[in-house]
Protein backbone atom coordinates (compact mmCIF):
# COMPACT_ATOMS: atom_id res chain seq x y z
CA UNK A 1 0.00 0.00 0.00
CA UNK A 2 0.80 3.56 -0.74
CA UNK A 3 0.32 5.70 2.97
CA UNK A 4 0.33 9.61 2.90
CA UNK A 5 -0.20 10.95 6.40
CA UNK A 6 -1.56 14.23 7.19
CA UNK A 7 -0.64 14.93 11.10
CA UNK A 8 -0.48 18.25 10.84
CA UNK A 9 2.98 18.61 12.50
CA UNK A 10 5.15 15.86 12.52
CA UNK A 11 8.38 14.44 13.85
CA UNK A 12 11.12 15.70 14.90
CA UNK A 13 9.33 19.09 15.14
CA UNK A 14 7.02 18.26 17.88
CA UNK A 15 7.65 15.25 19.97
CA UNK A 16 4.30 14.31 21.69
CA UNK A 17 2.52 11.03 22.17
CA UNK A 18 0.21 10.86 19.10
CA UNK A 19 3.47 11.87 16.81
CA UNK A 20 5.31 8.72 18.63
CA UNK A 21 1.95 6.96 18.50
CA UNK A 22 1.78 7.40 14.78
CA UNK A 23 5.28 7.01 13.46
CA UNK A 24 6.16 3.81 15.70
CA UNK A 25 2.47 2.44 13.29
CA UNK A 26 3.46 3.40 10.06
CA UNK A 27 7.89 1.95 10.89
CA UNK A 28 5.77 -1.29 11.30
CA UNK A 29 4.13 -0.70 8.36
CA UNK A 30 7.21 0.04 6.05
CA UNK A 31 9.08 -2.94 7.62
CA UNK A 32 5.93 -4.70 5.76
CA UNK A 33 6.95 -3.19 2.29
CA UNK A 34 4.57 -0.69 2.28
CA UNK A 35 5.38 3.30 1.39
CA UNK A 36 4.61 6.14 3.31
CA UNK A 37 4.99 9.75 2.84
CA UNK A 38 4.01 13.10 4.80
CA UNK A 39 2.45 16.34 4.09
CA UNK A 40 2.58 18.88 7.22
CA UNK A 41 2.43 22.47 8.12
CA UNK A 42 6.30 22.01 8.81
CA UNK A 43 7.54 25.31 6.19
CA UNK A 44 10.57 23.45 4.64
CA UNK A 45 10.38 19.74 2.97
CA UNK A 46 12.76 17.39 4.92
CA UNK A 47 13.34 13.21 5.35
CA UNK A 48 13.02 11.69 9.06
CA UNK A 49 13.81 7.91 9.27
CA UNK A 50 12.77 7.35 5.53
CA UNK A 51 9.86 9.27 5.02
CA UNK A 52 9.52 12.13 2.84
CA UNK A 53 7.58 14.98 4.51
CA UNK A 54 6.81 17.80 2.31
CA UNK A 55 4.99 21.03 3.60
CA UNK A 56 1.32 21.71 2.68
CA UNK A 57 1.39 25.43 -0.03
CA UNK A 58 -0.55 28.25 0.51
CA UNK A 59 -4.03 26.86 -2.08
CA UNK A 60 -4.83 23.31 -0.35
CA UNK A 61 -6.79 23.11 -3.35
CA UNK A 62 -3.59 22.54 -5.70
CA UNK A 63 -1.47 21.32 -2.99
CA UNK A 64 0.59 18.14 -3.33
CA UNK A 65 -2.38 16.69 -5.70
CA UNK A 66 0.28 14.50 -7.51
CA UNK A 67 0.60 12.80 -3.55
CA UNK A 68 -2.79 12.58 -3.41
CA UNK A 69 -3.25 10.60 -6.56
CA UNK A 70 -0.19 8.72 -5.64
CA UNK A 71 -2.02 7.18 -2.20
CA UNK A 72 -3.73 4.08 -1.87
CA UNK A 73 -5.02 5.48 1.76
CA UNK A 74 -4.33 8.59 3.61
CA UNK A 75 -3.86 8.40 7.49
CA UNK A 76 -4.96 11.61 9.87
CA UNK A 77 -4.54 12.90 12.89
CA UNK A 78 -5.45 16.01 15.47
CA UNK A 79 -4.67 19.54 13.57
CA UNK A 80 -4.27 17.26 9.88
CA UNK A 81 -7.53 16.44 9.76
CA UNK A 82 -9.52 19.09 8.43
CA UNK A 83 -6.65 19.71 5.77
CA UNK A 84 -7.54 16.01 4.91
CA UNK A 85 -10.81 15.85 4.74
CA UNK A 86 -10.77 19.28 2.78
CA UNK A 87 -8.66 17.59 0.61
CA UNK A 88 -10.91 14.50 0.04
CA UNK A 89 -13.29 16.29 -1.88
CA UNK A 90 -11.15 16.85 -4.66
CA UNK A 91 -9.30 13.13 -3.98
CA UNK A 92 -12.28 10.96 -3.26
CA UNK A 93 -9.72 8.58 -1.22
CA UNK A 94 -10.24 6.64 1.90
CA UNK A 95 -9.26 8.51 5.14
CA UNK A 96 -8.04 6.81 8.46
CA UNK A 97 -8.64 9.02 10.90
CA UNK A 98 -5.98 8.50 14.49
CA UNK A 99 -8.26 9.50 17.39
CA UNK A 100 -6.06 10.06 20.38
CA UNK A 101 -8.34 11.96 21.98
CA UNK A 102 -12.11 12.74 23.06
CA UNK A 103 -11.61 16.26 21.14
CA UNK A 104 -14.39 14.96 18.32
CA UNK A 105 -13.88 16.54 14.66
CA UNK A 106 -17.53 16.50 13.23
CA UNK A 107 -16.69 16.18 9.71
CA UNK A 108 -15.44 12.88 10.61
CA UNK A 109 -18.73 11.15 11.52
CA UNK A 110 -20.73 12.74 8.33
CA UNK A 111 -18.22 11.87 5.54
CA UNK A 112 -18.17 8.64 3.48
CA UNK A 113 -14.93 6.72 2.89
CA UNK A 114 -13.68 7.66 6.54
CA UNK A 115 -12.11 4.97 9.09
CA UNK A 116 -11.55 5.88 12.93
CA UNK A 117 -8.98 3.91 14.13
CA UNK A 118 -9.31 4.41 18.40
CA UNK A 119 -5.89 4.25 20.96
CA UNK A 120 -8.73 2.34 23.86
CA UNK A 121 -11.71 0.87 24.25
CA UNK A 122 -12.61 4.24 26.42
CA UNK A 123 -12.10 6.43 23.83
CA UNK A 124 -14.26 4.43 21.05
CA UNK A 125 -17.00 4.73 23.68
CA UNK A 126 -16.48 8.70 24.39
CA UNK A 127 -16.57 9.47 20.54
CA UNK A 128 -18.58 6.94 18.93
CA UNK A 129 -18.13 7.45 15.45
CA UNK A 130 -20.47 5.88 13.15
CA UNK A 131 -17.88 4.18 10.32
CA UNK A 132 -15.99 0.72 10.51
CA UNK A 133 -13.24 1.17 13.18
CA UNK A 134 -10.22 -0.18 14.76
CA UNK A 135 -8.86 -0.10 18.71
CA UNK A 136 -5.48 -0.06 18.53
CA UNK A 137 -3.16 0.11 21.74
CA UNK A 138 -0.32 3.18 21.05
CA UNK A 139 2.34 0.90 20.11
CA UNK A 140 5.03 0.44 22.76
CA UNK A 141 7.18 -2.68 22.41
CA UNK A 142 9.08 -3.98 25.59
CA UNK A 143 11.81 -5.42 23.88
CA UNK A 144 13.05 -1.53 23.33
CA UNK A 145 13.56 -0.65 26.47
CA UNK A 146 15.38 -4.35 27.80
CA UNK A 147 19.17 -2.36 27.56
CA UNK A 148 18.04 0.37 30.15
CA UNK A 149 19.44 -0.27 33.62
CA UNK A 150 17.75 1.78 36.30
CA UNK A 151 19.80 -0.15 39.33
CA UNK A 152 21.01 2.81 40.42
CA UNK A 153 18.37 5.04 40.27
CA UNK A 154 17.54 7.66 42.55
CA UNK A 155 14.79 10.33 41.28
CA UNK A 156 11.14 10.33 41.31
CA UNK A 157 9.76 11.54 37.85
CA UNK A 158 7.45 13.52 36.15
CA UNK A 159 7.30 13.28 31.94
CA UNK A 160 6.25 17.08 30.56
CA UNK A 161 5.20 18.62 33.47
CA UNK A 162 2.33 20.85 32.01
CA UNK A 163 -0.79 22.13 33.61
CA UNK A 164 -2.44 18.75 32.50
CA UNK A 165 0.03 16.62 33.01
CA UNK A 166 0.43 17.71 36.83
CA UNK A 167 2.97 20.10 36.90
CA UNK A 168 2.07 21.89 39.71
CA UNK A 169 1.16 19.08 41.50
CA UNK A 170 4.73 17.94 41.07
CA UNK A 171 5.97 21.18 42.60
CA UNK A 172 3.82 20.60 45.69
CA UNK A 173 4.42 16.78 46.64
CA UNK A 174 8.33 17.81 46.13
CA UNK A 175 8.00 21.17 48.55
CA UNK A 176 6.50 17.80 51.18
CA UNK A 177 8.80 15.92 50.37
CA UNK A 178 12.28 17.53 50.66
CA UNK A 179 14.42 14.65 51.28
CA UNK A 180 13.83 12.89 47.70
CA UNK A 181 14.53 13.50 44.87
CA UNK A 182 12.18 14.54 41.51
CA UNK A 183 13.06 14.86 37.86
CA UNK A 184 10.67 16.96 35.97
CA UNK A 185 10.85 16.26 31.97
CA UNK A 186 10.02 18.91 29.27
CA UNK A 187 7.31 17.46 26.95
CA UNK A 188 6.99 18.61 23.58
CA UNK A 189 3.82 21.02 24.27
CA UNK A 190 2.03 23.61 26.14
CA UNK A 191 3.98 25.39 28.79
CA UNK A 192 5.98 23.51 31.53
CA UNK A 193 5.46 24.77 34.51
CA UNK A 194 8.88 25.16 36.75
CA UNK A 195 9.85 26.58 40.42
CA UNK A 196 13.12 26.87 40.55
CA UNK A 197 12.76 27.89 44.08
CA UNK A 198 11.93 24.35 44.65
CA UNK A 199 15.47 22.52 44.92
CA UNK A 200 14.90 19.05 45.07
CA UNK A 201 13.80 18.94 41.31
CA UNK A 202 15.70 18.97 38.68
CA UNK A 203 14.36 20.47 35.40
CA UNK A 204 15.66 18.59 32.19
CA UNK A 205 15.03 19.90 28.80
CA UNK A 206 13.38 17.61 25.49
CA UNK A 207 14.59 14.01 24.62
CA UNK A 208 14.23 11.64 21.62
CA UNK A 209 15.32 9.10 23.57
CA UNK A 210 13.54 8.83 26.52
CA UNK A 211 15.49 5.45 28.17
CA UNK A 212 18.53 8.27 29.33
CA UNK A 213 15.84 9.54 31.54
CA UNK A 214 13.85 6.26 32.61
CA UNK A 215 17.57 5.49 33.59
CA UNK A 216 17.64 7.71 36.23
CA UNK A 217 14.17 6.96 37.37
CA UNK A 218 13.21 4.82 40.21
CA UNK A 219 9.19 5.76 40.58
CA UNK A 220 6.97 7.70 37.77
CA UNK A 221 4.34 9.64 39.05
CA UNK A 222 1.55 10.82 36.51
CA UNK A 223 -0.49 13.11 38.17
CA UNK A 224 -2.57 14.08 34.72
CA UNK A 225 -5.93 15.74 34.59
CA UNK A 226 -6.58 13.88 31.21
CA UNK A 227 -5.26 10.87 29.17
CA UNK A 228 -6.65 8.45 26.74
CA UNK A 229 -4.22 6.56 27.28
CA UNK A 230 -0.88 6.83 28.69
CA UNK A 231 2.07 5.73 26.65
CA UNK A 232 5.24 7.42 28.71
CA UNK A 233 3.70 5.58 31.65
CA UNK A 234 4.23 2.35 29.57
CA UNK A 235 7.57 2.65 28.29
CA UNK A 236 8.21 3.03 31.93
CA UNK A 237 6.57 -0.38 32.63
CA UNK A 238 8.60 -1.84 30.50
CA UNK A 239 11.78 -0.63 31.98
CA UNK A 240 10.14 -2.46 35.49
CA UNK A 241 9.80 1.26 37.32
CA UNK A 242 6.46 0.92 39.02
CA UNK A 243 4.02 4.19 38.08
CA UNK A 244 1.36 5.85 40.61
CA UNK A 245 -0.71 7.34 38.70
CA UNK A 246 -4.12 9.60 38.52
CA UNK A 247 -7.64 7.80 39.16
CA UNK A 248 -8.93 8.19 35.16
CA UNK A 249 -10.11 6.15 32.22
CA UNK A 250 -7.73 6.25 30.25
CA UNK A 251 -4.76 5.28 32.94
CA UNK A 252 -7.25 2.48 34.17
CA UNK A 253 -7.30 0.95 30.87
CA UNK A 254 -3.98 1.08 29.74
CA UNK A 255 -2.05 0.23 33.46
CA UNK A 256 -4.59 -2.21 34.64
CA UNK A 257 -4.04 -3.69 37.75
CA UNK A 258 -0.23 -2.86 37.30
CA UNK A 259 -0.06 0.46 39.18
CA UNK A 260 -1.21 2.32 41.93
CA UNK A 261 -4.26 5.16 41.62
CA UNK A 262 -4.66 8.09 43.21
CA UNK A 263 -7.31 10.86 42.95
CA UNK A 264 -5.70 13.76 41.27
CA UNK A 265 -5.68 16.71 43.77
CA UNK A 266 -5.13 14.82 46.93
CA UNK A 267 -1.47 15.87 47.67
CA UNK A 268 -1.45 13.40 50.86
CA UNK A 269 -2.48 10.78 48.90
CA UNK A 270 0.79 11.18 46.39
CA UNK A 271 2.70 12.00 49.23
CA UNK A 272 1.36 8.61 50.99
CA UNK A 273 1.61 6.42 48.25
CA UNK A 274 5.29 7.70 47.36
CA UNK A 275 6.39 6.58 50.56
CA UNK A 276 4.82 3.08 50.87
CA UNK A 277 5.47 2.35 46.78
CA UNK A 278 7.68 -0.46 47.51
CA UNK A 279 4.93 -2.00 49.63
CA UNK A 280 2.46 -0.74 47.25
CA UNK A 281 3.95 -2.79 44.64
CA UNK A 282 4.85 -6.15 45.76
CA UNK A 283 2.24 -7.99 44.01
CA UNK A 284 3.36 -7.72 40.38
CA UNK A 285 6.19 -6.64 38.31
CA UNK A 286 5.42 -3.49 36.36
CA UNK A 287 7.08 -4.94 33.14
CA UNK A 288 4.72 -8.01 33.65
CA UNK A 289 1.17 -5.41 32.42
CA UNK A 290 4.30 -4.14 29.59
CA UNK A 291 4.42 -7.64 28.44
CA UNK A 292 1.06 -8.26 28.15
CA UNK A 293 0.77 -4.95 25.67
CA UNK A 294 2.69 -6.79 23.46
CA UNK A 295 2.21 -4.90 20.34
CA UNK A 296 3.19 -7.33 17.91
CA UNK A 297 0.31 -9.12 17.46
CA UNK A 298 -2.35 -6.36 17.49
CA UNK A 299 -0.17 -4.47 14.42
CA UNK A 300 -0.23 -7.61 12.27
CA UNK A 301 -4.15 -7.50 12.84
CA UNK A 302 -3.93 -3.88 12.20
CA UNK A 303 -2.41 -4.05 8.86
CA UNK A 304 -4.65 -6.71 7.76
CA UNK A 305 -7.82 -4.80 8.64
CA UNK A 306 -6.03 -2.11 6.66
CA UNK A 307 -5.67 -4.08 3.23
CA UNK A 308 -9.44 -5.10 3.53
CA UNK A 309 -10.25 -0.99 3.90
CA UNK A 310 -7.89 -0.68 0.83
CA UNK A 311 -9.58 -3.28 -1.50
CA UNK A 312 -13.33 -2.36 -0.19
CA UNK A 313 -15.37 -0.10 -3.02
CA UNK A 314 -15.96 3.58 -2.35
CA UNK A 315 -19.11 4.23 -1.66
Amino acid sequence: MKILLSPGIYLPHQRAGSEICLHRIVKYLMSKGHEVKAVTRYPENYTYEGIEVFTQTKDYKTCHANLWEWADLVFCQLSGTYYAMNKQRLHPKKIINFSHNNAGYPQVDIRKNVFTVYNTEQLKKELHYNQETFVLYPPVNYRDFQDVDNSKAEYITLINHNENKGGKILIEIAKRMPNNKFLAVQGGYYHQIIDSKVKNIKYVGITDDIRKYLAMTKLLISPSDYESYGMAQIEALCCNIPVIASDIPGFRESLSDSSIFVKRNDIDAWVEAIKNSEQLFKNKKPIERAKELDPVKDLAKFEKWLIKISKLAMK
